[in-house]
């Protein structure tokens, strides 16, 4: 399958839509700190935690009798954050995964999926983060949101600026055309020449934006 998301994060599996979507989650430089410790073993502990809660949500997405909904969805992050956060107290800076962080997670590897053919319709939001609400003219920071209120204001006022053909589409678009400009100011290149040149940093300078 090509596709020139999947090309430029160097994603072609799985495993790696998992890996690139918890780097771009806690990849942030600004305020976007989660761990109270330095201890690798228990981050790694807390990683595995994460993307066991993470695929067993995803499950539900793959061959839904119906359209998931926006509070089925909220409910999948709730669920996340609800079995993750009480595990992973020591690991957490105030001992809970904020509500920012864990859609970022949970929306970008739900869109890893469906660009990977996984998923057969599109997911029913779209990863919230910097450039998107740039997008929109939102003045916020996905980093510090912790109330799923908040994020719904965002996704509501998103899909109104998406309108048609959808939220995820329209993220889609959107993403592409940020990710090829920010090769075009560091590289000069035709906008061919960096569709090819597949960059796989290009997850990870999305998840540096807070």
């Amino acid at each position: 399958m090509n596709d020139l998301f999947l090309e430029l994060t160097g994603v072609s599996t799985e495993r790696d839509a998992m890996r690139a979507s918890l780097q771009a989650a806690v990849g942030v430089r600004r305020g976007g700190k989660i761990y109270a410790t330095d201890n690798g073993n228990e981050r790694r502990a807390f990683k595995k935690d994460w993307a066991s809660l993470i695929r067993e949500e995803s499950e539900r997405y793959t061959h839904p009798a119906e359209p998931i909904t926006d509070d089925q969805h909220c409910e999948s992050i709730r669920r996340i954050i609800g079995n993750l956060s009480p595990r992973s107290k020591k690991c957490l800076l105030n001992e809970h995964l904020r509500w920012g962080i864990a859609q970022k997670a949970f929306n970008l590897y739900l869109k890893f999926l469906w660009r990977l053919g996984i998923l057969r319709v599109p997911p029913p939001h779209c990863p919230v983060d910097r450039v998107m609400l740039r997008a929109a003219g939102i003045d916020g920071s996905w980093t510090q949101c912790v109330s799923e209120q908040q994020y719904m204001e965002w996704i509501g006022k998103l899909r109104a600026r998406a309108g048609t053909p959808g939220l995820s589409e329209w993220e889609y678009k959107v993403w592409l055309d940020w990710a090829l400009a920010q090769q075009r100011s560091k590289t000069g290149c035709a906008k061919d020449r960096c569709a090819n040149s597949a960059p796989a940093s290009m997850i990870q300078a999305e998840g540096n934006i807070g």
